[in-house]
């Protein structure tokens, strides 16, 4: 006789195998913002070029730590996920379901900052990046 999966199993299964895979290319994503923000290839001319790549390198760096903190405790719930009980208990499914309910939120809030970020730098960058036509002057 097979046992069903428990909702828990469903979410480790699942869920927090796509949060590691999104937030992994998130967290290369970021690194990758933070080399191009502080590479030399603006022109120098534009007004608080430095303030805005500074601006934009803090919040890579806040965001970046968050990404960190959640892989922590996405790896931390998954553990404890793999550990769960092979009864069905609805106060344990109940823990789980919630837990999952927040990471979920959290994740969700976190992939929104991340893009919106991500396209504010890529818009602002584009327009201060030094070019063939701004280096053959």
């Amino acid at each position: 006789m097979i046992k069903s999966q428990t909702p828990a199993h469903i979410i480790s299964g699942l869920e927090a195998r796509m949060w590691f895979s999104t937030i992994r290319f998130m967290e290369q994503d970021l690194a990758f913002i933070k080399r191009l923000l502080t590479a030399p290839i603006f022109r120098q001319n534009v007004p608080n070029l430095f303030e805005r790549l500074t601006k934009y390198l803090t919040k890579i760096n806040e965001l970046s730590e968050q990404v960190g903190s959640f892989i922590n405790e996405v790896k931390t719930f998954k553990e404890s996920l793999e550990n769960y009980p092979e009864e069905d208990n609805p106060l344990i499914d109940d823990y789980y379901y919630g837990r999952y309910k927040l990471f979920m939120e959290d994740y969700i809030k976190l992939d929104t900052r991340f893009l919106e970020l991500k396209s504010d730098v890529c818009d602002y960058v584009s327009g201060v990046l030094l070019t063939n036509k701004t280096v053959k002057k």
